[in-house]
């Protein structure tokens, strides 16, 4: 083999790691999203209340709301809505990007408010970090 083959091979080699790596990654931002999602509509953002003013509305009362749980899901658009928008990998960190097609204001609203409340927790990175080492085992059979 010729250096100039070997060096083909293995570009061709960080080709397939790569477009793996971003693989992998969108399948881990989706995954990511559906946990943090399921825990805001189940367990609501810690420490957060909704306003006085927010409560009091008809469709709150008629849902039987708890105003010192915040789960964002009064009529439920803007948690359907929200979906992954971009996926990176920035120095070995996957970089991913969520946003909203038409509840952009309340999205940008809420975000205000809450600050990144689609940011994971201690146990959904562990969950995911685990499902993406199996994904890469199962691809590749080495442990990362």
């Amino acid at each position: 083999m010729t250096i100039e083959e070997y060096k083909n091979r293995l570009i061709r080699v960080r080709n397939t790691i790569n477009e793996f790596h971003l693989a992998a990654a969108e399948q881990v931002a989706v995954s990511s999203l559906s946990l943090v999602k399921s825990r805001i509509q189940t367990q609501g953002l810690e420490g957060e209340t909704y306003s006085t003013f927010y409560a009091r509305s008809k469709e709150f009362k008629r849902q039987g709301k708890s105003k010192s749980r915040v789960d964002l899901t009064l009529s439920g658009r803007m948690m359907k809505e929200i979906q992954v928008t971009e996926v990176r990998i920035v120095n070995g960190i996957i970089k991913v990007k969520a946003g909203v097609r038409s509840e952009t204001k309340k999205f940008k609203e809420n975000q205000k408010r809450y600050g990144n409340f689609l940011s994971l927790n201690a146990e959904e990175k562990l969950i995911l970090g685990n499902s993406f080492r199996k994904i890469y085992e199962r691809e590749f059979g080495a442990s990362v």
